[in-house]
């Protein structure tokens, strides 16, 4: 008995469009969901970049400027008092580390640049070690030029 009203009911207009109605209101709400949520995650994502640019070309900034003061030879005997500080080493050890680091040919390079020979170096030692396939990734994939 309450097959056949089920089944007369499923038969009505009203019930087809309802039903129809309920999938179209579904399916719609679920389109704009979904449209919402990649327009916010995409809106994020570029603002999230542009943040960690910014804070990236802070820090480069802020880093050669203090490569210029380290490598100032007016500066080295306040450079030298800060590694002995910073790093508790002897003010012998703390001279020779400046002397290493000061170092035009082998040491800290005075513009920040990029050595791309020592990062092809670190890329053959760790394929060498076994923690990167042969042949590595391409050196670019781990800088930017600016």
């Amino acid at each position: 008995m309450s097959s056949r009203w089920s089944d007369r009911l499923r038969r009505t207009l009203g019930f087809r469009l309802a039903l129809w109605y309920a999938i179209i209101f579904v399916v719609s709400s679920l389109a704009v969901t979904a449209l919402t949520y990649v327009l916010l995650a995409s809106s994020l994502e570029q603002r999230d970049r542009e943040i960690v640019e910014n804070s990236l070309a802070e820090y480069a900034r802020a880093y050669r400027e203090s490569l210029q003061w380290t490598l100032d030879p007016a500066n080295r005997a306040a450079a030298i008092a800060q590694l002995a500080a910073e790093f508790s080493l002897a003010p012998e050890l703390a001279e020779s580390t400046y002397t290493a680091l000061a170092d035009r040919s082998d040491g800290l390079f005075p513009d920040a640049r990029i050595d791309v020979p020592g990062i092809r170096a670190v890329l053959a030692l760790r394929v060498e070690a076994g923690l990167l396939p042969d042949p590595p990734p391409d050196p670019a994939k781990y800088y930017k030029e600016s």
